[in-house]
């Protein structure tokens, strides 16, 4: 009965061989063991020829690795059977016999999503940055994806799935669609790593001949200091959050009359001088 080398998925994505005792990761098991003619044809004199093998990529290494090509969704070497386009064949200084770090190694091919923009994705820095959000070899969903986008983003951004399960939570109807309908997963020009500019961005649903009026005729929506927050621009989202609210219509700010010092108006968080008499409520915190 052959031997046989499984490969294993380790926490965060990475793959190592399943290997004899003694055997680093960085090794071929059969190198490491001296077992040329695992892969090798070897000459009259018993030594291996280096570039004469028992059989082609990738029915050689399929030898003995489980097939990893059977999933919908398949990387493109390994639908081509180019196992050495990311693996050494002998030793290598990186896990899983890499050609190199994860990063550096995916970035060779997908240039495009090498973090190079104004604002990146911070999960590009982490360690193993690729596989933990895509499979190497191949998947049940797209883009080599390990779950559905809205799933996968909150695995980090706990925040997300703790605050929507809140009794009397509103939730931005745009989040039904994923993540991916207002952010970029790797990089953007915008911060947030929105796909475009704030208002643009909000514009895209929600129709901007509607709100040319809006809330009031003559009431700007940018193009100025937030009035509560001057240190940001004013937006959509000055008076809006843009995931979810227990307020009605995604407020951001509670200005519920019984409630609040700005007397059930929402007119009074930013113009209560006009409004409320002095010295007028606190400034309210921005919240996201």
């Amino acid at each position: 009965m052959r031997t046989t080398w499984r490969l294993e998925f380790l926490a965060g994505g990475a793959l190592l061989l399943a290997a004899t005792a003694g055997a680093a990761p960085s090794s071929h098991p059969p190198f490491a063991s001296k077992k040329c003619k695992s892969c090798h044809v070897l000459a009259p004199d018993k030594t291996p020829i280096p570039d004469q093998f028992i059989a082609e990529q990738p029915d050689l290494c399929y030898n003995c690795h489980d097939r990893v090509d059977e999933n919908p969704i398949v990387h493109k070497a390994v639908k081509n059977g180019d196992c050495t386009d990311c693996h050494m064949g002998h030793e290598s200084p990186n896990r899983a016999l890499l050609q190199d770090k994860i990063k550096p190694l995916c970035s060779q091919c997908h240039k495009a999503h090498s973090g190079k923009q104004p604002f990146g994705h911070s999960a590009l820095d982490m360690r193993n940055s690729c596989v933990h959000c895509h499979f190497p070899h191949s998947s049940e969903k797209k883009k080599l994806m390990k779950d559905k986008p809205a799933a996968l983003c909150v695995t980090c951004h706990t925040d997300f799935s703790r605050k929507i399960d809140e009794p009397g939570m509103n939730i931005h109807s745009a989040m039904e669609s994923g993540c991916q309908s207002c952010h970029n997963a790797h990089g953007a020009k915008n911060d947030k790593l929105l796909i475009q500019g704030l208002n643009d961005l909000c514009f895209k649903c929600h129709e901007q001949e509607d709100y040319t009026d809006h809330p009031r005729a003559g009431h700007p929506i940018g193009g100025r200091p937030d009035p509560v927050h001057p240190e940001r621009p004013m937006s959509c989202i000055s008076c809006h959050k843009p995931h979810y609210s227990k307020n009605a219509n995604l407020f951001r700010y509670n200005f519920r009359q019984g409630e609040t010092p700005y007397d059930g108006t929402i007119c009074s968080v930013c113009h209560w001088q006009t409004i409320l008499p002095p010295p007028g409520p606190p400034k309210p915190n921005w919240n996201d």
